[in-house]
């Protein structure tokens, strides 16, 4: 009896502190969805103050100057004026004027609809190379072989995974005469996955290392991390375990459990 009680009390201490465990992860996932999220919205109401300003002007066009301190104090990676066609007139990033982006589907529905549209899109790099050169060379990742990963796969990243907010510029009378486009690259952000887990897991460690990771993916390779891999740098360009793709990007379902991660 006494073996017994001692094998039942083991179990039932495991369950709970695996169960209480599996709830904190779930939770973690929740809150940092929240604050990507949260991310967008910040972009929104900055894009949404200055088409306010915008509308009261004669012509939709303002100094690249004036446009990269208001991107700055926003803390976007980019700041374009669009106009009714849906191509740039303006912006902070000089060579992004004359760049068309009639095809986004947030330009779409600020431009028709006359509404604010924010959301995570995905850009291919060319569009984003118009936008900045220095950007486009920050999003692009060469992939690295990683263990337990779905064979096949790609050998490079050449998309960039973009937290974005376009608010229509509305004179009166409720005419739409273009729109303020706002964004954050999120390839290689590691400011914002580093804000993430400080929020969520603080800043506990178990033998040496952080108690929590956060990483954004881009379909199933790692864009942004603060996962270290064997070489000691982060773990950007590694790949989820094909376990956790298939049952996350292949039914798209929820992963909450252990898992293989790079090493």
């Amino acid at each position: 009896s006494g073996v017994l009680t001692v094998v039942a009390g083991v179990y039932l201490l495991n369950s709970m502190v695996i169960q209480e465990a599996q709830r904190r992860v779930s939770l973690g996932l929740k809150t940092a969805r929240a604050m990507l999220e949260r991310r967008g919205d910040a972009l929104g109401r900055a894009a949404a103050v200055i088409a306010q300003w915008l509308a009261t002007r004669q012509s939709v066009r303002a100094e690249s100057a004036l446009l990269k301190a208001l991107q700055e104090r926003s803390g976007s990676d980019f700041l374009d004026i669009i106009d009714r066609s849906g191509a740039v007139v303006a912006a902070a990033n000089e060579c992004a004027v004359g760049l068309n982006l009639s095809a986004s589907p947030l330009v779409q529905t600020a431009l028709r609809e006359g509404r604010m549209s924010t959301g995570v899109r995905i850009a291919p790099l060319p569009e984003l190379a118009a936008e900045s050169p220095e950007l486009a060379a920050q999003a692009y990742i060469k992939v690295i072989e990683t263990p337990r990963a779905k064979p096949g796969g790609p050998k490079e990243v050449r998309e960039a995974l973009i937290v974005e907010a376009v608010c229509p510029i509305i004179r009166a009378g409720g005419k739409v005469v273009g729109a303020v486009r706002l964004g954050t690259v999120l390839n290689r952000n590691y400011e914002l996955v580093d804000f993430i887990r400080d929020n969520i897991f603080t800043f506990a460690t178990y033998k040496g290392k952080q108690l929590g990771t956060v990483t954004i993916f881009l379909h199933d390779v790692r864009v942004a991390t603060n996962v270290i891999g064997p070489d000691g740098e982060r773990a950007i360009g590694t790949r989820v375990s094909a376990e956790v793709y298939e049952k996350v990007l292949g039914r798209g379902e929820v992963w909450i459990g252990p898992a293989f991660v790079v090493d």
